[in-house]
């Protein structure tokens, strides 16, 4: 060959050979010519296409490293926060306290 190309989202190479598909648990990749897939960060999930990430929905919570996110267990909940500091979504997980009374 005369000339090498970038692998393209999602896959990467590392060996400058093959590009390999990132379809691991968790894993996407989002640039051009990556040497490794990253992980899915706490909150999120690998896009279907996997070339990005995607906010867990409310009622569903991720630890991070994970493909699909989990469902909250009956007496948790999860809401989806914008922080506009880092202009980024994060899922948090609440516990629902009992009202016995």
């Amino acid at each position: 060959s005369s000339s090498c190309t970038q692998c393209a989202p999602p896959k990467y190479s590392n060996d400058g050979q093959t590009c390999k598909q990132c379809d691991g648990e968790g894993q996407y990749s989002d640039e051009d010519g990556a040497s490794s897939c990253k992980s899915a960060p706490a909150g999120f999930k690998p896009t279907s296409d996997r070339t990005g990430v995607t906010p867990c929905p409310a009622g569903k919570f991720s630890f991070g490293s994970k493909t699909l996110c989990s469902t909250c267990d009956s007496n948790k909940y999860s809401t989806l926060i914008t922080d506009e500091d880092e202009g980024k979504s994060i899922s948090n997980a609440h516990s629902i306290a009992s009202n016995l009374i």
